[in-house]
């Protein structure tokens, strides 16, 4: 059996960052008086000496175990006394968290029959029948926990994420409220609310809610990331990227960390740390679509026409219904006056989003120097129908019908554009 000392190969506080852990059994988190819950795993967020921080509280480094020890302490204990509920239930967490759900369920299964009247096991086999995208069954899981402890939170937390997963937001939100209340430090039912507010466009509570999760857990990542993204909505960047930054410190393991600050450093003007960001997301992840489109778009902007080529590609190699790297492609043939190909790329994009008003302006744009005008004006009209104030719409409409030979509806275009800029320079 591995000792207490197994853990070594973690020597310097960096390489704890962001590790995954368990809690040796017998091992109870307190905060004064009360017991805490810990997560299984709990991701290491700070190091103090030999003390980790492990979302809620400090714990010392000889009280936990990685994965593979656990699965390994487990399955001897089940040998040797197969009536070992923590042993089955610990084992159950780690297969979890590798994705092997099937084998997690049986042992979840197993220690629930050891120990029918334990919340916290129906809680955990609960989160991993979401994992296999079944949220009535993880709901019913939960549902059984609320009756055995009615005043444990977790339960009402889980049963709140499985009813988001349903489509069920305000019943989910009672539940992270309920949660809350039951429990004020439970840090990861503020940031599962603040998501739902941040969904909904409420940028202040959401911030709120990932404020008070922060305050509990100072070094929580998904709560860093969150925040990261809400800041760059309200348009405030360089809090965003501060957040980024130390969710990135907290678990740079997890790619939209990277990917998420490497769309501000982009916006901010940035491109040659943006694509480094977008490498580092892609390294983690080679299959995010996402990091190979913004990438891609970077490039874009540097004048790098080929890598961005390249990058918009392998995106929709990944993702091929992705509207935008269409649009990103067409854009790139069309710099290349390439404009069969330009064209096709614009209105693959607009068989995929019809409201692509850019698409259609792109398209325009190409078949007017192919020398098919009606064909341009009629997406020009399509962009219009779409946006109705878009000045580069009437005006590039206004080219096509000077071409056909019709200057008054050519003239009456230009002037649409010309009160629409007069009106924006106004309001502004």
């Amino acid at each position: 059996m591995p000792g207490a000392d197994d853990l070594s190969k973690f020597e310097s506080a960096s390489a704890w960052i962001g590790r995954k852990v368990y809690l040796k059994e017998g091992v109870i988190v307190r905060d004064g008086n009360q017991i805490l819950i810990v997560p299984q795993p709990a991701i290491v967020g700070d190091v103090e000496r030999h003390m980790l921080w492990l979302e809620r509280a400090w714990v010392r480094e000889v009280d936990v175990m990685s994965a593979d020890e656990a699965m390994e302490v487990c399955s001897q204990r089940i040998c040797e006394s197969p009536n070992h509920m923590f042993a089955w239930r610990m084992r159950a967490s780690v297969l979890s968290e590798k994705g092997k759900y099937e084998s997690a369920i049986q042992d979840f299964t197993e220690a629930i029959r050891l120990d029918p009247q334990d919340p916290l096991t129906y809680v955990l086999r609960g989160a991993t029948w979401l994992e296999r995208g079944e949220a009535e069954k993880a709901r019913q899981d939960c549902q059984r926990a609320i009756r055995i402890s009615p005043r444990f939170a977790p339960a009402y937390h889980g049963r709140g994420v499985a009813l988001r997963y349903q489509g069920k937001v305000d019943e989910a939100m009672r539940d992270y409220s309920t949660a809350i209340r039951l429990d004020p430090t439970f840090a990861r039912a503020f940031y599962s609310r603040a998501v739902v507010w941040h969904n909904r466009n409420d940028f202040n509570k959401a911030l709120a809610d990932y404020k008070e999760a922060l305050r509990i857990n100072p070094k929580y990542p998904l709560a860093l990331y969150g925040r990261g993204i809400t800041w760059h909505n309200l348009g405030a960047l360089d809090l965003a990227v501060k957040d980024y930054t130390e969710a990135i410190r907290v678990a740079p393991d997890y790619a939209p960390n990277f990917y998420g600050r490497g769309i501000v450093l982009r916006q901010q003007g940035h491109l040659v740390q943006a694509v480094q960001d977008y490498t580092e997301a892609i390294r983690l992840d080679p299959k995010y679509a996402l990091a190979y489109y913004h990438r891609g778009v970077a490039w874009h902007y540097k004048g790098d026409y080929d890598a961005a080529l390249k990058d918009y590609v392998e995106s929709l190699q990944l993702d091929p219904n992705y509207a935008m790297a269409h649009y990103g492609s067409g854009v790139i043939w069309h710099n290349k006056s390439n404009y069969d190909k330009a064209c096709a790329a614009y209105s693959e994009a607009i068989r995929i989003d019809p409201k692509y008003t850019l698409a259609y302006l792109h398209r325009g744009a190409v078949r007017q120097i192919q020398g098919d005008l009606e064909s341009a004006i009629r997406d020009f009209d399509c962009a219009i129908q779409l946006e109705p104030k878009n000045a580069d719409a009437y005006r590039d409409r206004a080219a096509a019908w000077e071409k056909l030979g019709n200057p008054r509806k050519a003239t009456k275009d230009r002037r649409t554009a010309e009160r629409i800029e007069s009106s924006v320079k106004k309001s502004s």
